[in-house]
């Protein structure tokens, strides 16, 4: 029989429990380089981790024997406080049917129309910039980013009939968001119908982002005016095998999960790539130039995202360092065996693919720990392809990594040609903390400096 894989002694409970609390990125990264690429974690007696860095252990559990691993229970019930059974939460055959009928959404000619309107949303996003800039006011770059993401999740979804309610859906999402990301991160949640401050809250945002989505459902049903926008594609969607179309709680569903993991996970990737830039003004310069030479002063369209060569590659180096699927979490049905050792299944352990040390893998990237956007650069030797994954891979990659890579290509482009973003001299250096995904620990203030 395979032995255990290495790992700390003891129950992690009971006595490293205070330390992983503290800083889990650190811990896992430490019980990384001590014991190699798969560690036991024993979290107490009937529960076991295993933090798994080798892209072919992510090969194993998301491809090779995906059918042997479920999302675990405890994130699942998480994340369905807030999307309900959408995509991101949902499991089997469900699952499986609502992926099919949402695939064609995300297909390439779709892409055009719904690109134009990003280019709205960054249009409006730099003009509130100019008077920060105009002014000398600092920008907090992750909530500027949250709030440009966010536009263009609702432009994306509904393209109009939100314009009044954006502040309300702002904060309502933000709240759920942070009430999620506290929720996955505590070793206690009170039960939702606790009147409990925070639950009340909750609530009250939820009742927003419901009444939004079920309004503007209704009215489109209702209406002959069919937009292209996600909405109108949700209503449209058929089951390529039954022909059924949508419930209306269905699509509510899939509203509200693209709504929040569309939003966070492309906001992180822009925070993260303006601060590494500050950091590096050689990428920011290079990037400006770029953008200078193919858009001359002009917002970004679909067409000009195969020139953007280089403000894709700091795209994708952003994700590198800071991947949106910073871990990702399964539950072993049954047991296992990963490079030779054994896996417990039943419910007993929990897998954790740790995609971020996995991009600061030293076997895969030289100098891993740098920001370097030319390691993305055409022509670079072939990596191993489960290297680098920041979206996931397999049958439940992110179904919006396309969309997400655009928005975030336009976005750097547009205003890096207009813009100067610069930390103050005295900004204490920002490290990554993880919830939902690869928040920074502190508010990250820059000023923008018109070009």
């Amino acid at each position: 029989m395979p032995s255990l894989p290495p790992g700390p002694g003891g129950y992690l409970l009971f006595g490293a429990g205070r330390a992983v609390l503290r800083d889990k990125m650190g811990y896992m990264r430490d019980a990384w380089r001590k014991y190699g690429d798969i560690v036991r974690l024993a979290l107490g007696p009937s529960l076991e981790v295993y933090l798994l860095t080798n892209p072919e252990h992510h090969k194993h559990v998301l491809i090779q024997h995906a059918d042997n691993y479920r999302k675990h229970p405890f994130f699942v019930r998480r994340l369905r406080e807030i999307t309900g059974n959408g995509l991101v939460a949902s499991e089997g055959d469900y699952w499986k049917r609502q992926r099919r009928t949402i695939q064609p959404l995300f297909h390439a000619h779709r892409y055009a129309a719904l690109s134009g309107l990003i280019g709205q949303v960054i249009g409006e996003t730099l003009q509130r910039w100019e008077s920060f800039a105009r002014s000398g006011a600092t920008l907090q770059i992750e909530t500027e980013m949250m709030r440009l993401t966010t536009l263009v999740a609702v432009k994306t979804l509904f393209s109009s009939g939100v314009e009044s309610q954006v502040d309300p859906l702002l904060e309502a999402l933000h709240l759920c968001l942070g009430f999620m990301n506290k929720r996955l991160d505590s070793q206690w949640n009170p039960p939702l119908w606790l009147p409990l401050p925070q639950t009340r809250r909750y609530h009250r945002a939820m009742r927003i982002l419901d009444g939004l989505s079920y309004r503007l459902l209704s009215e489109r049903r209702q209406s002959d005016h069919r937009p292209e926008d996600l909405l109108t594609m949700l209503l449209e969607a058929r089951d390529s095998e039954t022909g059924e179309a949508m419930t209306d709680l269905q699509i509510r569903d899939e509203l509200i999960a693209l709504l929040a993991a569309g939003s966070e996970t492309t906001a992180m990737a822009l925070t993260w790539a303006w601060y590494e830039m500050a950091r590096n003004p050689a990428v920011a310069e290079r990037l400006r130039e770029e953008a200078t030479q193919v858009l001359g002063g002009r917002l970004p369209t679909f067409d000009d995202l195969p020139r953007l060569t280089y403000a894709r590659m700091v795209f994708e180096e952003a994700l590198r360092l800071y991947p949106p699927a910073w871990m990702i979490t399964r539950s072993p049905l049954r047991e296992d065996t990963i490079s030779g050792y054994q896996v417990k299944g039943g419910g007993t352990s929990m897998i954790a693919l740790c995609i971020f040390l996995t991009h600061r893998h030293p076997d895969f990237w030289e100098r891993p720990d740098e920001f370097m956007p030319e390691r993305f650069a055409p022509g670079q030797p072939e990596r191993n392809r489960f290297a680098y994954i920041p979206f996931g891979t397999g049958q439940r990659k992110c179904i919006g990594e396309r969309l997400s890579m655009i928005e975030g290509t336009m976005f750097l482009a547009a205003a890096a040609q207009r813009f100067k973003l610069e930390l103050p001299p005295d900004h204490p250096e920002v490290r990554a903390v993880p919830f939902v995904t690869l928040h920074p620990d502190k508010p990250i203030h820059m000023r923008a400096l018109l070009s």
